[in-house]
């Protein structure tokens, strides 16, 4: 920019000076976040050169004078102002600010159930229970480390899961409405799916008894999980006679 300075008289004379203008610059301090509770989270945008930043309610930023500072750890709602300035002039900058917003994680609950069904069952009868439950969060069942994909909102109380298939299993939560901030249940419960046991019985000795008279059996068992339990028969009734 040129400007001229001219005097009206009889006797004229002029004078030019270059006056430089300089862009100002733009201050971005970044979208609106919603971040976990505890996580740190980054804000601004990229450096350009020639221009000073300065953050301002920056306790919690790693570096106040730099364009995209680190929250180290976020813990509550706070809005932070960003203020760009040329490097080369004076009162040359701009301002812009950025909210960040807290999301709490899930209150942790307990898992607890499990045990083991019979490979023959239509169904495996075992059930887990998650001890509560908060109605602004899903809530997703975890089997040998993969999710089921169904999210159960919360009922403010106990959840089940029923009937079962073998595995390990651990529920994680996350705040309705958000994918993020997922937070894993306290507990890892296992199922066991187990062989039917096959039973043999026989006489000891192939005894001949009178009626009342004891005899001498020999059950074996092939397959199965341990500790057995017995119940014998007579002419396909059930007895009184247990063997644990």
């Amino acid at each position: 920019l040129t400007s001229s300075l001219n005097v009206l008289s009889t006797c004229t004379s002029s004078s030019d000076a270059n006056i430089t203008v300089i862009k100002r610059p733009v201050a971005d301090a970044g979208p609106d976040l919603q971040v976990c509770y505890g996580e740190p989270a980054q804000i601004g945008s990229s450096n350009v050169l020639g221009v000073r930043y300065q953050w301002d309610n920056a306790s919690d930023l790693n570096n106040p004078n730099i364009s995209n500072p680190t929250i180290t750890s976020v813990t509550t709602d706070k809005v932070y102002k960003l203020t760009a300035s040329s490097t080369a002039v004076a009162n040359c900058s701009s301002t812009d600010e950025v909210a960040v917003y807290k999301i709490d994680k899930p209150t942790k609950y307990t898992l607890s159930g499990g045990g083991s069904y019979c490979e023959t069952s239509s169904s495996s009868g075992i059930n887990l229970t998650l001890s509560g439950s908060s109605i602004d969060t899903e809530y997703e069942l975890v089997r040998n480390g993969v999710g089921d994909g169904n999210y159960r909102l919360g009922v403010n109380g106990p959840l089940e899961w029923q009937n079962l298939q073998e595995g390990t299993y651990k529920v994680r939560a996350r705040k309705a409405g958000y994918n993020t901030c997922e937070e894993e249940m306290t507990g890892i419960v296992t199922v066991n799916k187990v062989p039917s046991p096959d039973a043999k019985i026989e006489l000891v000795n192939s005894q001949v008894a009178c009626p009342g008279d004891p005899v001498d059996v020999k059950v074996t068992i092939i397959g199965g999980l341990s500790p057995y339990k017995f119940t014998l028969l007579e002419n396909g009734t059930p007895t009184d006679i247990e063997i644990p």
